[in-house]
């Protein structure tokens, strides 16, 4: 009679049988069961409006990332203002994110639970991403074996302060993750139609200039929205340029208001609410903001607003894309319009002086 075979599974049987171990350890080995590793949740807080906000996250999601390296993680999402229901999902789309941060080794939930213990931890002044998770590793090896939940409430912000990702390109560069985690964030079905929607019927329009009425009145010209667009008007002028359409981005919807003061006679003034209708009614300021991102990756030609992390990140975008689009600049957030003014205002007066007759008396 040929011997039974000896398996690992059948010595674990017979020496928990002779030490009476519990049955459930028989099982749980059977089964493959392992005993679950202690969860590290990091939360974070976000700034701003649409690309602050999304710069928070990608740089959060970097750290989450490089942190899980050493401990299973999981990414609490903050709640997000001015959005239908102020979560991550009113812009996003949170099932490709959850999917595509897994595969990073991340879990992404919207609470903690409450038995969890908090423990605050601080990015570092003038240091990067790297530096900032190489210093919280004494304190992650020390909770290791308990669930915890850190806070990021100290240091540098976690947007411009710490990492510009609104700077694609060398944010791609400089950090692996970056890539991966720009591609995982990606705006809701929902919203990427409206600007899909919004760019073909200009593209069936003719060609067509995007141009960027920005929504702050402090970084309009001389603050004042009607001083901006007559900037605009000269703009367009300055650079020859002879769009059939103009496609407004930005909240202000009196298109009759910026016809009036533009004056290019046969040029369509246009928006998302002009387009979409009814569809662009309930949208909150985010969601809007998002809308009009996604046509400006798609326009050929934009008259953007220097200093505004909007334009900076969909204008690195559209570098990257190969598309051969052409940028045009209004004056600088700040003082540029009036440093402008100031500049022509003392050229003028120099010309003028230059062309002064001779005094008769000499």
């Amino acid at each position: 009679m040929p011997r039974a075979r000896v398996t690992v599974t059948s010595l674990i049987a017979r020496f928990c049988l002779l030490l009476s171990c519990p049955t459930s350890a028989v099982v749980d080995h059977l089964r493959g069961n392992r005993v679950k590793q202690p969860t590290h949740y990091l939360s974070f807080g976000i700034l701003g409006d649409l690309t602050n906000q999304w710069e928070c996250i990608v740089n959060a999601a970097m750290l989450a990332a490089k942190m899980s390296k050493t401990q299973p993680m999981a990414l609490v999402l903050p709640k997000f203002p001015r959005t239908a229901t102020g979560r991550f999902g009113d812009v996003y789309d949170m099932e490709l994110f959850r999917e595509d941060m897994k595969k990073l080794g991340v879990d992404v939930v919207e609470s903690v639970p409450d038995d969890v213990s908090e423990v605050s931890l601080s990015t570092v002044e003038g240091k990067d991403l790297n530096h900032d998770v190489a210093s919280w590793l004494p304190t992650m090896q020390k909770h290791k074996d308990q669930n915890v939940h850190y806070t990021i409430d100290g240091g540098p912000n976690l947007s411009w302060e710490s990492n510009e990702a609104r700077q694609l390109a060398k944010c791609k560069e400089k950090y692996d993750l970056c890539g991966p985690i720009f591609e995982s964030l990606q705006y809701t079905p929902q919203i990427k139609t409206m600007s899909s929607r919004i760019v073909e019927q200009l593209n069936k329009g003719g060609d067509w200039l995007a141009v960027h009425l920005h929504d702050f009145q402090a970084f309009l010209c001389h603050h004042d929205r009607d001083a901006e667009l007559k900037i605009i008007k000269e703009r367009i002028a300055h650079h020859s340029l002879k769009p059939k359409q103009l496609y407004i981005v930005g909240a202000f919807g009196d298109l009759q208001h910026i016809s009036d003061i533009i004056g290019m006679e046969g040029v369509s003034i246009m928006n998302k609410q002009s387009v979409l209708g009814a569809d662009a009614e309930n949208l909150q300021f985010q969601e809007s903001a998002a809308v009009d991102q996604g046509v400006v990756r798609e326009a050929a030609s934009y008259l953007t607003k220097p200093g505004s992390s909007f334009d900076e990140l969909a204008n690195n975008i559209r570098s990257m894309s190969g598309k051969g689009a052409k940028t045009y600049k209004l004056p600088q957030i700040g003082r540029d319009c009036e440093s402008e003014e100031e500049a022509a205002a003392q050229k003028k007066n120099e010309a003028a002086a230059a062309h002064t007759p001779a005094d008769e008396s000499q």
